[in-house]
């Protein structure tokens, strides 16, 4: 069992073997972080607690290597007035680094719509930030692999 309720779950390589692995977000009060690792043909025991304060109420998560060491790492983005936006990063022990680094501040606001990928081709993952309504505008913000490792 696994991703229950409103639980967001997502897809990437956590722990950097080349499989994709599942991790689910319970958001809300505990704001729990579970990963089911890949052994290629199914996924291995029982998810695993890898954050226990990360991804909270209706915050947004997203998945990419966003410090370019092979590891996928999470993401979240607040929204609302403050837009934050806060990174965790994937450890060797089979957990999420610290409470999370401010990766942004003023970065996808209200109902705007986050999305993570690698826009300029370096092996970073990038955020970008659709604003959607009258506007349309599309906005990117880069990874700066030196100031996050």
């Amino acid at each position: 069992s696994f991703c229950y309720g409103t639980e967001i779950p997502l897809v990437g390589d956590f722990n950097g073997d080349g499989k994709d692995d599942i991790v689910t977000f319970t958001r809300g009060t505990n704001a729990d972080v579970f990963v089911a690792i890949s052994n290629g043909s199914s996924f291995v025991g029982t998810a695993q607690k890898w954050h226990d304060s990360f991804c909270y109420g209706t915050e947004i998560p997203l998945v990419g290597d966003f410090n370019g060491d092979g590891k996928y790492d999470i993401l979240t983005f607040t929204r609302g007035t403050t837009a934050d936006v806060f990174v965790a990063f994937s450890s060797y022990d089979n957990t999420f680094k610290g409470t999370g680094l401010k990766a942004h501040d003023s970065f996808c606001y209200g109902t705007e719509i986050p999305l993570a990928g690698y826009f300029n081709g370096d092996r970073s993952c990038d955020i970008a930030t659709f604003t959607r309504g009258t506007a349309g505008d599309v906005f990117v913000a880069l990874a700066k692999v030196d100031v996050v490792k």
